[in-house]
């Protein structure tokens, strides 16, 4: 996030927790006293599905920052990199995805874009680590939905290497979920050590 006028830039202060495959993700704890002017939120825990499970044919919503959009301004003297949302569906199961994945729709020269400009749907290196909404518009049949109704149902692992303008390939979140609830444990350890004075031998 950026900070608000009257606060800083924050640097992450404790250990991360990583994993690598199939997850590749790693979260670190952000301090109560930094989220307190933060200018985005976390996701509650109840917006985090117990596991993927979309309806047939449901609505998959995700935000990614492509490399392709990304370039420096030198008016700000950053970089710039312009977050792409979109809307897409699931690919049908196939024997070719691990048990531990999914796949994306995810076509460029088929999409459609909504914006005034017409911008056209970028490859896909920069989506990773993007998480995957399932909206549960096509559950609801459109009836009363509202945005609270979505839920994360995966996060972005990657793209088949060799077609970039094919799919995305997701980590169902049952599998993510596994990952945050050891990484909650190893630093709930972290902090004991630290209450105990650090001791050398006893991490």
């Amino acid at each position: 996030h950026l900070p608000t006028p009257d606060d800083f830039f924050h640097g992450v202060v404790h250990p991360f927790q990583a994993q690598s495959y199939p997850v590749d993700a790693a979260i670190a704890r952000i301090d109560d006293a930094v989220m307190e002017k933060a200018t985005q939120r976390p996701i509650p825990a109840v917006r985090i599905a117990k596991m993927h499970a979309p309806v047939t044919h449901e609505l998959l919503f995700m935000v990614g920052f492509p490399g392709k959009r990304a370039r420096f301004s030198a008016l700000a003297e950053a970089l710039r990199t312009p977050a792409v949302p979109y809307l897409t569906q699931q690919v049908p199961e196939d024997e070719a995805i691990p048990p531990e994945h999914f796949r994306l729709n995810y076509n460029p020269e088929g999409a459609r874009s909504v914006d005034p400009r017409g911008a056209l749907l970028p490859e896909p290196p920069g989506f990773s680590g993007s998480l995957v909404w399932d909206t549960g518009y096509v559950r609801k049949a459109g009836q009363n939905w509202s945005p609270e109704d979505a839920k994360v149902t995966g996060l972005v692992f990657g793209w088949p290497p060799s077609n970039l303008r094919d799919s995305l390939i997701a980590t169902r979140i049952e599998v993510v979920r596994v990952f945050l609830v050891r990484a909650l444990r190893e630093e709930a350890a972290y902090f004991r050590w630290l209450e105990r004075g650090q001791p050398p031998h006893d991490p």
